[in-house]
């Protein structure tokens, strides 16, 4: 008997014992108690966004004054050298005394129709990996050269047709 009867919940507005007016919940119930932990939450996730922005912003900008300034030269430093000799001849499946145009034509062909995507289910991308080491293997392969004329006056031979 000597207990309190419960409050019932903290957003009902409940009498006062001696003059049975209404009062406002008891300060401390858990209504009034989540208003400045949402209040809080909210203003760090409205300032972190505002803090992102700003620099995300910073950052676009810059970006956009460094292609503006150097774009081109970047793009030429990408496509300048595509891959180095070592790497073409791993790719090729050659050793350095195996670099001889018909040595390097056959594993072209062979490793090139081995991953063509139409007839065998190759990839598109190997093969354009053994394209470019043939196309590196290409340039450093000593010109064919023609004979010169000897001092009876012949003239150069052709290169045989293909």
């Amino acid at each position: 008997e000597d207990e309190a009867p419960d409050p019932g919940p903290a957003w009902r507005l409940r009498p006062r014992e001696a003059s049975r007016q209404w009062a406002l919940p008891r300060p401390g119930c858990g209504a009034l108690q989540m208003a400045p932990w949402t209040r809080l939450v909210a203003q760090v996730v409205i300032t972190g966004i505002s803090t992102f922005g700003r620099v995300f912003f910073a950052a676009y900008q810059q970006a956009l004054q460094n292609a503006r300034r150097n774009g081109a030269q970047v793009v030429m430093d990408v496509t300048k050298e595509k891959i180095s000799q070592d790497e073409a001849l791993r790719i090729l499946n050659l050793t350095k005394p195996q670099l001889r145009r018909d040595m390097v034509d056959a594993q072209y062909k062979r490793y090139f129709e081995a991953n063509d995507p139409n007839k065998s289910g190759g990839s598109f991308y190997l093969q354009s990996k053994i394209y470019r080491a043939w196309e590196r293997l290409q340039k450093d392969l000593p010109k064919r050269r023609k004979r010169v004329a000897g001092a009876a006056g012949e003239a150069p031979t052709p290169p045989p047709s293909e």
